[in-house]
Parts: C-alpha cells; sequence; structure tokens
C-alpha cells in the first residue's frame, strides 16, 4: 500500500512539472485588447473564468483555484474599497479636520483667557477679547480645509461639514468639563446660559456656520 502511494505521489508530481516546463516553453501571453487613451480609465469588469488543457490534473487544480481567488479578490476590490473614496466621505473627514484645528486654537487660547485675562478683566471681557481670533482663525482653518478635501460649494455638504465638527466640538467640551475641570454636567448646563456662556455659544454656532459663509464669498 505504501508504495502504490509513493508512485501515485511521482506521477502527480511529473504532472506538475510537465505543467511548468510546457508554461515555459510557451511563454508568457500578451493581450491584445483595445488600447485606452491615457486620459481615460476602462471600469473594472469581471473577466471570463481561465480555461486549462488538463483540468483534472492535481497541478491544473490547484492552479485555477488560485486564478479563482485572485479575480474574486479583484473583484471585492473594485466593490467595496474603490468606492471608499466618495463626497460624503470627503465632507465628514473635512468636518473631522475643521473640528481639530479650530479646537487646538481655542485650547491655547482658552488657556491664555483663563490664566492671565479672566482674572485682570473678568469672564466675560476676557471672553469677548477671545472672540475675534477664534472667529479669524475658525475662517482661516475653514478656507484651508474646504481645498484641501474639495467640499462640494453645495448647501448640504456645507451643512454637513459644520454640523460634524460642532458636534466633535461640543463632545470635546463637554469631555473636558466633566475630566480636566473636574464639574457635572447640570454645572456645565448652568454655565451656558451666563452671559460668557451664551456668547461663547454663538461663537461655536458662527463657528458651525462657516462653511456655509464660504460658500457664500
Amino acid at each position: 500500500m505504501c508504495h502504490a502511494n509513493v508512485s501515485v505521489l511521482k506521477k502527480r508530481r511529473r504532472w506538475v512539472d510537465n505543467d511548468l516546463s510546457r508554461g515555459r516553453a510557451q511563454g508568457p501571453r500578451v493581450s491584445s485588447g483595445p488600447r485606452v487613451s491615457p486620459g481615460k480609465r476602462r471600469p473594472c469588469q469581471r473577466g471570463p473564468p481561465v480555461r486549462l488543457r488538463n483540468p483534472s490534473q492535481p497541478g491544473n487544480v490547484v492552479l485555477t483555484e488560485l486564478l479563482e481567488l485572485a479575480r474574486d479578490a479583484r473583484g471585492l476590490f473594485a466593490t467595496t474599497i474603490v468606492p471608499l473614496s466618495t463626497p460624503a466621505q470627503h465632507t465628514l473627514k473635512a468636518g473631522a479636520a475643521y473640528f481639530a484645528i479650530v479646537f487646538a486654537v481655542g485650547f491655547a487660547l482658552g488657556t491664555v483667557r483663563t490664566l492671565f485675562i479672566a482674572p485682570r478683566l473678568g469672564e466675560q471681557l476676557a471672553v469677548v477679547i477671545e472672540l475675534p481670533l477664534m472667529l479669524g482663525a475658525s475662517w482661516l482653518a475653514c478656507g484651508w480645509v474646504v481645498r484641501r478635501w474639495h467640499v462640494a460649494a453645495a448647501a448640504g455638504p456645507r451643512l454637513t461639514m459644520g454640523a460634524v465638527a460642532f458636534a466633535l466640538l461640543m463632545i470635546a467640551e463637554i469631555t473636558l468639563s466633566l475630566t480636566a475641570f473636574d464639574r457635572s454636567f447640570a454645572v456645565y448646563v448652568r454655565s451656558l446660559v451666563t452671559p460668557h456662556g451664551i456668547t461663547g455659544l454663538l461663537g461655536q454656532v458662527v463657528f458651525a456656520l462657516m462653511p456655509v459663509l464660504h460658500r457664500r464669498r
């Protein structure tokens, strides 16, 4: 029984070696399909299945399976990975980037306001001084982000970008209030109805509408 298995394995090995040697002798095949101009891209299509001379041979069976897997992987890439770069996702990325830039600037200016300006001039006047600087930084950041991620000039994408940035800003502010400043959520809500809280909230609304204001420039 053992000798029979060894002889079968040797026959299969000879079949695979013959297939490989036959493929080297024939050389690579050059496709003669239609030429495509450099400015145009031909859509990815699922080609016809590959036919081999002796599909029942062990070596050809393995090669057929590998070719089928490669073809299925190419179709999966074309249908799932390529469509990820969509205008909607560009808008979401732009909103996140817009928030990150303005939040970093606001954190730096807020630290200066809290430590140096507010103890001397009061909280309300400190917020009034900080607000024009924040709006100017928001305007510059918004313009750069819109150009960088090619956000459409329509009202829908611009409002979506501003809404995403505003939502992330609110989450970041509440998180800082609860963790860094050790305040409860109720205390944070009560701080919004103070004069300086209302002024800051109005500035944040303008920050959210900044992409639309850039659209109308």
